[in-house]
């Protein structure tokens, strides 16, 4: 079955449970092991998106006009967003005593390399689909070395800055993160692309070895020991890159794919239009959740985290039912 025609329900499954997971990285909870364990997982989120996004573009690389549209896409989201966010993210800036102009170049110089309000997603997807189109016509086997590469100098930059004798300090001064389009996300958005070049490979689970199960199994402990080894040890600023990721990645969406869920419905195509809508929404509503019941509840940081987290869930499920039933052109473009 083409790739255009069979539905990958599975992908929706998870890129909805992603979804819900990476919110739990940008609300505060306190210390508490559990939420620790869960926030190693969201991690996973947005390279899974990256890997999603490239196995979907991969039929479109040879199109100038379906990348130019997908591209297009991609800007119209980050504009709304940002737009949207702007109040939000500058007025608090501004009333806490700091001049408007270093507020604003301050968030000018977010806005082009860090991408406030988690929005630094969509603009890395931006930057790594123009990078892979560029290199469309190099061998594979090169492009995978110049990603692998670009992966490593950002992870020894980000999970690992300051643990190796390597200063990464001028770059931060002016770029503020390797966790970017350059850096980080090439490499998954190509392995989508390879995924989708060879997808008649995955068929059905059956056809999964037992092998693949067992290493998909051993490098998910690898990666939780290192995360955790990070978090303890180095514990930097910013950790997003991890070097189990990528295989990790490669293997969980090796078994995703494979498995073909025999049942159609409308439930599926909502996750997938509800996972986007949770992602963008999530700083909006967690910003005024966050500042609303401040003022009228005290709670422990736990029970308040969890109040904010479920609030900003039904939200975004609500805000996506409400755009597809107006059913509006340009809203329906946001998810």
């Amino acid at each position: 079955m083409d790739i255009l025609k069979r539905q990958y329900y599975l992908i929706d499954i998870f890129k909805f449970a992603f979804a819900c997971l990476i919110i739990f990285l940008h609300i505060n909870f306190g210390e508490n092991t559990i939420i620790d364990i869960i926030r190693c997982f969201s991690h996973l989120g947005v390279p899974f998106f990256f890997v999603v996004s490239g196995f979907f573009m991969g039929k479109k690389l040879d199109n100038n006009k379906l990348i130019n549209k997908f591209i297009k896409r991609l800007l119209l989201l980050f504009l709304f967003w940002t737009i949207l966010y702007f109040p939000l993210i500058i007025l608090p800036e501004i009333f806490s005593g700091k001049s408007i102009v270093t507020v604003l170049i301050t968030y000018l110089q977010q806005l082009l390399f860090l991408a406030p309000s988690y929005l630094w997603y969509i603009v890395a997807l931006i930057v790594a689909t123009l990078i892979i189109y560029l290199l469309r016509n190099f061998n594979s086997k090169i492009q995978i070395t110049i990603y692998v590469l670009l992966y490593i100098i950002g992870t020894l930059g980000n999970s690992y800055r300051g643990y190796f004798c390597i200063d990464y300090t001028l770059y931060y001064d002016i770029f503020l993160t390797t966790r970017n389009g350059l850096f980080f996300a090439p490499i998954f958005v190509f392995m989508g692309v390879l995924f989708s070049k060879n997808k008649r490979k995955y068929k059905n689970f059956k056809e999964i070895p037992i092998l693949t199960i067992l290493i998909t199994f051993a490098l998910l402990v690898f990666y939780i020991v290192e995360s955790f080894l990070i978090k303890n040890y180095i514990n930097p600023n910013d950790a997003s890159m991890y070097f189990t990721l990528p295989l990790l990645l490669y293997y969980i969406f090796k078994i995703i794919i494979s498995i073909d869920i025999n049942y159609k419905s409308n439930n599926f195509m909502f996750l997938r239009n509800s996972s986007i809508i949770i992602y963008c929404s999530q700083f909006g509503f967690i910003f005024v959740y966050t500042y609303i019941l401040k003022k009228i509840l005290t709670v422990n940081p736990l029970c308040f985290g969890l109040l904010i987290y479920i609030l900003t869930i039904c939200s975004a499920i609500v805000l996506t039912f409400i755009i597809k039933k107006i059913d509006n052109k340009f809203l329906n473009k946001l998810i």
